[in-house]
C-alpha cells in the first residue's frame, strides 16, 4: 500500500459513503465509477460517463479516494481470504491430529483392557494351580506328622521292648553263668 491509500483513508469523510461500500469493494474500475455516480447524484454533483473529463477538482479528488479505498478494501479483503484459508488449514491439521490421538487412545486402552483381562486370567489359573498343590502339600505335611509321630510311638515301643529284651537276656546269661 503506498501513501495515496492511507492519505486518502485517513482524510476520508466516513459518513459521506454508503455502509455497504465498505464491505464489497467493486470489482472494476467501471462499478468503481458507478459508485461515485451513486454517491454523488444525492449531492447534486455532476457526473460524466466514463472516457468523459471530470470537471471539477472536488470530482477528481472523490475518484482519487474512490480508488484509494476500493484498492484497500480489496487488499483487506484478499487478505482476509488467506487468512481464511490459513485458518481452515490449520483447523483441518488439528481435526486430524485430533482424530490420530482419538484413535490412538482408543487403541490403547483396547490393548490395556486385553492385557488386563489376559492378566487376571493368568492370575486366577495360577492361584487355582497353586491353591491345589499348596493344600496338596498341606496334607502331605500332615499325613508325615502322624507318620513321624506313630513311628517315634513304635521307636520308644521298640526301645522299651529292646531294653526289656536285653534285661531278659542279661538275666538268663545270668543264670548260665552261674550253674
Amino acid at each position: 500500500m503506498g501513501d495515496g491509500i492511507s492519505g486518502g483513508i485517513s482524510s476520508l469523510d466516513f459518513d459521506f459513503f454508503p455502509p455497504a461500500f465498505f464491505v464489497f469493494p467493486p470489482s472494476s474500475k467501471t462499478e468503481s465509477i458507478d459508485l461515485l455516480g451513486f454517491i454523488l447524484a444525492p449531492q447534486g454533483g455532476s457526473y460524466k460517463k466514463p472516457g468523459h473529463r471530470l470537471d471539477s477538482a472536488y470530482e477528481q479528488e472523490l475518484e482519487k479516494k474512490l480508488r484509494s479505498v476500493t484498492e484497500f478494501n480489496s487488499e483487506i479483503n484478499d487478505f482476509s481470504e488467506k487468512l481464511v484459508d490459513k485458518y481452515n488449514e490449520r483447523e483441518k491439521k488439528f481435526e486430524n491430529k485430533a482424530s490420530q490421538l482419538i484413535a490412538s487412545t482408543t487403541k490403547v486402552r483396547f490393548q490395556l483392557i486385553s492385557e488386563r483381562k489376559s492378566h487376571s486370567e493368568s492370575q486366577r489359573e495360577l492361584e487355582a494351580k497353586y491353591s491345589a498343590e499348596i493344600q496338596s502339600l498341606k496334607s502331605k505335611i500332615k499325613t508325615l506328622k502322624r507318620e513321624g509321630t506313630l513311628i517315634r510311638k513304635a521307636s520308644s515301643a521298640d526301645k522299651v521292648q529292646i531294653l526289656s529284651l536285653e534285661t531278659k537276656v542279661h538275666e538268663l546269661e545270668g543264670l548260665n553263668w552261674s550253674k
